[in-house]
C-alpha cells in the first residue's frame, strides 16, 4: 500500500536535531521511507508509516500497556462499537461526553476542507465526528489501532509515532488535539509544544485532560497506594491528572493563547459508581436514563466558570494568534506594574555593573563569535517550531512567555539563516547547518500561498509585509546556493514576484504591504528588502528583478541630500533617522551599486557611510539617532545600527581597500564587545546583544534582540576571516 505524494511531504524525520524530508524508497521489495539528511529509515506496515526517533535506544517505548496487541483490538473493538451508537450505557456515555466537550469548543470553527491531526487518535473516533475536513491525520503508538482504524476510513493519512516527537513538518495542520492520552505520557510539555509546532499560527491547538481538581484524583491516588495495589491494582503503574493550570504553563511556554475551556464528566461516576459496581449490575433500563441525566447537566453546565475547570476531564483549545478574551484583572494588573517596577530597577544594577566591569570579560573574537552562536541556538531552541524567538525581555513588554522569551520572528529568522550557514562552515558544526534548514523550512511552512511572509512575530494577527518577506528571500536563496534544493528557490522565486508586484507605480519605491506600525510613506529602508531580488534576479537571470532593484536605488539616491543623509529612512516621518533604519538604506544601496556595478550607488552609499562614521568617537559610540546634518540628536546608541554599520564599512573596505573603512569598522566591533553580554547568565544569556546602550534606551528598550545578535557575529565572522585574527 503506497503513500500520495501529498502524504509524504507532510511528514519528516521524527529525530528533533534532524527533520529532514522523507522520501519512499525501497528495501529488499519493502516500501520504507528515508531521510535526506541523515538517512535514517523508516517501515511503511499496512500504508502506515512508523516513525520513532529511538528504536535502537528505547525500543519499548510504544510497547506500553494499551499498545499491546491483545488490549489493542480490545479498544479498538470497543469504540468501533461506539461510533455505531453501541455498546454498554457506560461506554457510551463516556464516549458522547468527551466528544461533546470538544465540539463545544469548536462550533464557531470552520473546519471545512482543513486538515485535522488527532495525537493519539486510537482508533480514529474524534476524526469521524468531523467529516467535513479535508485531510484526517491520526497519530498513535498502537500499529494495532491503527490498522483497525485502516481499516474502516483507508483515506485517513494515519503514523505510528509518539506524541512528544510528531514525524510531521511545521505548520501542517489546521487543528490539533489529543483526547485522554497526556495521562500516560512522561513529558506532556514536549507533547504540547510538538503540537503548537505543527499547527499553523492560525489554528488551533486543543487538548482533553483527566483533571486534577476533581474528585477522581483523591480517589485514584487512594488507589495507587502500595497497600490498595496489592488488593485491588489501579491497572497502570503511571498515571498523572493535570489542571488548567499546568495547560496554561505549557501555552506560556509555547506563545500559545488559551480561548476557551469545558468540562466532561463528574468523575463520581467513577470513585462512588465503580464501588457500588453499577455499570456491572444495574439493568440497561436504570443505567440509560441516569446517564442521560447526566450528560444534559454537563451540556448546562461545562461551560460555566466553576464547572468548565473541575470536572472529570477539562477540554482547552488555544491559537498561537488569537488574542486574548479578556482583560487582565485590576489585581493582576497591579502585581504586573509592580514586577516590572522591580525588574527595572533590577537591569539598572545590571547596565551599570556590564559598563564597569565587562570590559574585562571582553576576550578574543572567536570567544565572542562562539558565544553569538550560541546565543543565537538558545533563541532557535526558545521556541516550540523552526524559527528563532524574537529575542528575550529583561522588563516585561507583553510579547514574552514566562522565562522572557519572545515568539519566533519570520523577517530576523529569514537573515538569520546566512549568519547560521556562515557559521556553520567556520566552527566545522553541521548543528548548525541543520538549524538553518529548520529556519528555511518552517519560513516555508507559514509562507501565504502568493509568496508574502507574516510581518511582525508570529504571534501577530495575519497580515503581509514587503520588508519581511524581502529578509526571508535571504535566507531562503542562501539555502538554495548552499543545498542546490529547488524548494527554497522555488520560495525565494514566489516571494520576490510577489514584492514585485507591490511596487507603486514602477517608481522604485513601496509604499503598500508594510508593517502596521510604520508610516508607509516613510520606508526608504525598504532598499534592503529589495537588495535580495537583485541577487535572485542575475542569479537566475529574471531582468524583472534586477530592474525593479534598479529603480529601488534611483528613488533612495533622489531621497539622498546634499550631506549624504537619506530622507524618510525611519519608521515614522520625523527630521532625524533611526541609526537601525539609516544602516539598512546604505547597506541595501551598497549592495545594489555592488552587484550592478554602478558607481553612483556605491558612491551615495560611501557618502552616507562618510556621514555616519563622523559622528562616531573613539570607542566606535555612535548616537541612535542621527539628524539631517549626521548631528546625533540621542543620548544612547543603537547597538544593531552600530553593527550594521561595521558590516558595511567591511564591505566598502573589501571593495576599495581603503583602510578608513576597516578601521571604523574594528573601532566599532571593540565597542560592541566591549557591551556584549559576557559575564552574567541572566538578563538576555550569555551573548546577548541589546537593541541600545544603555539597555534602556529607546531603540529595544530593555530587549535583547536576535538580529542585533546576527549582525555582532555577521561583524566578527568577517573581521576573523579577513584580518586572520581570532
Amino acid at each position: 500500500m503506497s503513500l500520495s505524494r501529498e502524504f509524504i511531504a507532510a511528514l519528516c524525520c521524527p529525530s528533533r536535531r534532524c527533520r529532514g524530508d522523507l522520501s519512499l524508497s525501497q528495501k529488499e521489495g519493502n516500501n520504507l521511507l528515508r531521510c535526506a539528511d541523515c538517512h535514517s529509515t523508516y517501515p511503511i506496515v499496512d500504508g502506515i508509516p512508523i516513525l520513532y526517533p529511538n528504536d535502537t535506544y528505547a525500543p519499548s517505548t510504544h510497547k506500553r500497556h494499551w499498545d499491546q496487541d491483545k488490549n489493542a483490538t480490545s479498544y479498538a473493538k470497543k469504540y468501533d462499537s461506539y461510533l455505531q451508537k453501541q455498546g454498554t450505557p457506560w461506554g457510551l456515555y463516556t464516549h458522547e461526553s468527551e466528544l461533546r466537550a470538544v465540539k463545544r469548543l469548536t462550533k464557531d470553527i470552520d473546519l471545512a476542507g482543513k486538515t485535522i491531526i488527532d495525537g493519539g487518535c486510537g482508533n480514529g473516533r474524534l476524526l469521524s465526528s468531523y467529516p467535513e475536513a479535508a485531510v484526517h491525520i491520526g497519530v498513535d503508538t498502537s500499529l494495532t489501532l491503527l490498522q483497525a482504524t485502516k481499516r474502516r476510513e483507508p483515506g485517513y493519512w494515519l503514523v505510528c509515532a509518539q506524541l512528544e516527537d510528531m514525524p510531521f513538518k511545521d505548520a501542517v495542520a489546521d487543528f490539533s488535539i489529543s483526547i485522554r492520552v497526556y495521562q500516560h505520557l512522561r513529558a506532556p510539555e514536549q507533547a504540547f509544544a510538538e503540537m503548537a509546532r505543527t499547527t499553523k499560527p492560525q489554528g488551533y491547538v486543543a487538548l482533553e485532560v483527566y483533571n486534577k481538581y476533581n474528585s477522581k484524583e483523591l480517589y485514584k491516588r487512594f488507589r495507587m497506594m502500595p497497600a490498595m495495589e496489592k488488593r485491588r491494582s489501579w491497572g497502570l503503574a503511571y498515571d498523572a491528572y493535570f489542571s488548567y493550570r499546568d495547560i496554561e504553563k505549557w501555552c506560556d511556554q509555547t506563545f500559545v493563547t488559551p480561548i476557551g475551556y469545558s468540562g466532561a464528566g463528574w468523575g463520581i461516576h467513577f470513585w462512588l459508581f465503580e464501588e457500588l459496581r453499577f455499570r456491572y449490575i444495574a439493568p440497561k433500563w436504570v443505567q440509560v436514563p441516569l446517564f442521560n441525566f447526566f450528560l444534559g447537566l454537563e451540556n448546562l453546565v461545562s461551560t460555566m466558570p466553576f464547572f468548565r475547570v473541575t470536572l472529570e476531564k477539562i477540554c482547552f483549545i488555544g491559537s498561537i494568534q488569537a488574542a486574548p478574551k479578556k482583560k487582565a484583572s485590576f489585581l493582576k494588573r497591579i502585581v504586573a506594574r509592580s514586577k516590572r517596577k522591580k525588574q527595572k530597577k533590577q537591569a539598572a544594577v545590571f547596565s551599570g555593573a556590564l559598563e564597569s566591569r565587562n570590559y574585562a570579560f571582553a576576550g578574543t573574537d572567536t570567544t565572542h563569535l562562539r558565544h553569538s552562536v550560541d546565543w543565537l541556538v538558545r533563541a532557535h531552541d526558545a521556541t516550540p517550531d523552526g524559527g528563532v524567538s524574537r529575542g528575550v525581555s529583561i522588563v516585561s513588554n507583553g510579547k514574552e512567555n514566562g522565562s522572557g522569551w519572545q515568539p519566533s520572528y519570520p523577517e530576523t529568522t529569514g537573515y538569520i539563516i546566512p549568519t547560521m550557514i556562515h557559521a556553520s562552515k567556520f566552527f566545522s558544526d553541521s548543528d548548525l547547518m541543520q538549524r538553518a534548514k529548520q529556519m528555511g523550512n518552517w519560513e516555508l511552512a507559514i509562507m501565504h500561498d502568493d509568496g508574502a511572509v507574516h510581518g511582525g512575530n508570529i504571534r501577530v494577527s495575519p497580515n503581509k509585509a514587503v520588508f519581511d518577506t524581502g529578509q526571508v528571500i535571504r535566507g531562503l536563496f542562501a539555502l538554495y546556493k548552499e543545498t542546490g534544493l529547488e524548494k527554497y528557490l522555488d520560495g525565494a522565486n514566489k516571494a520576490a514576484n510577489w514584492i514585485a508586484s507591490r511596487e507603486q507605480n514602477k517608481e522604485g519605491r513601496w509604499i503598500i504591504d508594510n508593517a502596521s506600525s510604520v508610516n508607509t510613506e516613510t520606508t526608504t529602508y525598504n532598499i534592503y528588502a529589495i537588495a535580495p531580488l537583485v541577487a535572485l534576479g542575475l542569479d537566475q537571470k529574471d531582468q524583472t528583478l534586477v530592474e525593479a532593484g534598479r529603480r529601488a536605488a534611483e528613488h533612495t539616491t533622489t531621497c539622498q541630500n546634499e550631506y549624504g543623509w537619506f530622507a524618510d529612512a525611519d519608521f515614522q516621518k520625523k527630521d532625524d533617522a533611526l541609526l537601525h533604519t539609516m544602516a539598512y538604506t546604505v547597506d541595501g544601496l551598497w549592495d545594489i551599486g555592488e552587484m550592478l556595478d554602478d558607481q553612483r550607488y556605491m558612491s551615495a552609499a560611501r557618502k552616507a557611510i562618510d556621514g555616519i562614521v563622523s559622528q562616531m568617537d573613539d570607542i566606535g559610540m555612535i548616537p541612535g539617532r542621527l539628524g539631517s546634518d549626521w548631528q546625533g540628536t540621542a543620548d544612547w546608541a543603537c547597538l544593531t545600527g552600530i553593527a550594521q554599520t561595521a558590516v558595511t564599512c567591511q564591505k566598502v573596505y573589501k571593495k576599495t581597500g581603503i583602510e578608513t573603512y576597516t578601521h571604523a569598522a574594528e573601532n566599532m566591533k571593540g565597542y560592541l564587545k566591549a557591551r556584549q553580554n559576557m559575564m552574567e547568565p541572566r538578563f538576555g544569556g550569555l551573548g546577548a546583544v541589546w537593541g541600545s546602550w544603555p539597555i534602556s534606551g529607546e531603540y529595544g528598550r530593555y530587549e535583547a534582540l536576535n538580529w542585533a545578535v546576527k549582525y555582532m557575529a555577521d561583524v566578527l565572522l568577517v573581521s576573523i576571516e579577513g584580518n586572520g585574527k581570532n
